[in-house]
């Protein structure tokens, strides 16, 4: 902590002010430290905002892009997502590979830690249709 050179006495006062420096740029740290905290707590924070989806008839395949159209951002979470039939409708999150089948009359949610869904696709099997209804939450 010393910035003393060899064989010379630094004076009390110039201690003093040696010591305020590493204080106030070790507070400058932390003030930085604290903001990057913050706004990573802002982004990763659910605003607690549900907004109803109008029901969509499928009958082929659908996108529903989140960022393009209301509510104009990523959501994180669909909950209930609900087919309300007659036929099995499937349902992707954003690029995975995974799809989920929602069955005539059944209600899935899907759900992310942080706003991550941008867009879903909605799909039947041909010649068949589907009604989703779905909240969306961010």
């Amino acid at each position: 902590m010393s910035k003393e050179t060899p064989g010379k006495k630094v004076s009390p006062d110039a201690m003093m002010v040696i010591t305020l420096d590493e204080i106030a740029s070790r507070l400058a740290d932390l003030t930085q430290i604290q903001q990057q905290i913050l706004q990573h707590q802002k982004e990763t924070t659910p605003e607690g905002i549900d907004f109803p989806i109008s029901d969509v008839l499928v009958t082929g395949t659908e996108v529903i892009n989140f960022v393009k159209n209301y509510p104009y951002r990523k959501i994180r979470s669909l909950d209930p997502i609900f087919n309300k039939g007659p036929n099995t409708a499937y349902v992707r999150v954003n690029e995975e590979a995974k799809e989920i089948p929602v069955e005539d009359r059944e209600s899935i949610r899907v759900s992310r830690p942080t706003p991550t869904i941008e867009y879903i696709t909605l799909r039947v099997a041909s010649g068949e249709s589907a009604t989703i209804r779905m909240i969306g939450h961010y």
